[in-house]
């Protein structure tokens, strides 16, 4: 009779530990998702720079090296990405890391401001298709002034064909000439 009372024990103990792995899995299934919930795009950015990616906005895709990355922007080989076109990202990795302070304070005016700043000429894509080539003048809270010129062309007054004035929730993508 004693074997019997230890194989009933026995059994009661395997599906109590049952129970309690089965708890287990699936509190911690639970809180992973929960974690991940509270993961911004720019977490998963940051932990895949290096990373090879394919970006798509509604005004097309975009292949390279994820290179930086800030709040509203990503740079993607020598394209710089506004967050806000973007449809799609390719390559990124299952991890997250949360942004320091500096990086969060580096938005796409920022971003923009250093174009400006250093006089480089740009094609700038909007998130309608449209595609123009120039130089940014200057760099607003919200928008970008550019000088339109024909690519290759310096920013020369005789080379400007006019001005645009574009919002940054229009733009697509920025590639440096």
């Amino acid at each position: 009779m004693g074997d019997r009372w230890a194989a009933l024990f026995a059994d009661l103990a395997a599906e109590l530990d049952a129970a309690e792995a089965a708890e287990t899995d699936a509190e911690i299934r639970d809180r992973t998702r929960r974690e991940l919930a509270r993961v911004p795009l720019a977490g998963r950015l940051v932990a895949a720079l290096g990373a090879e990616v394919t970006v798509t906005t509604r005004a097309g895709a975009t292949s390279g090296t994820l290179a930086d990355a800030g709040p509203g922007w990503l740079l993607v080989g020598d394209t710089l990405v506004a967050e806000a076109a973007v449809t799609s990202i390719q390559g990124l990795g299952p991890y997250a890391d949360a942004p320091g302070a500096v990086r969060r304070a580096l938005t796409i005016g920022y971003a923009l401001r250093a174009l400006a700043r250093r006089r480089v000429p740009v094609a700038i894509t909007l998130t309608d298709g449209l595609s123009l080539d120039g130089t940014l003048d200057r760099v607003g809270a919200d928008h970008a002034e550019l000088a339109v010129h024909p690519p290759g062309e310096p920013r020369r007054p005789d080379n400007v064909t006019g001005t645009r004035t574009i919002p940054f929730a229009a733009i697509a993508t920025v590639r440096a000439r």
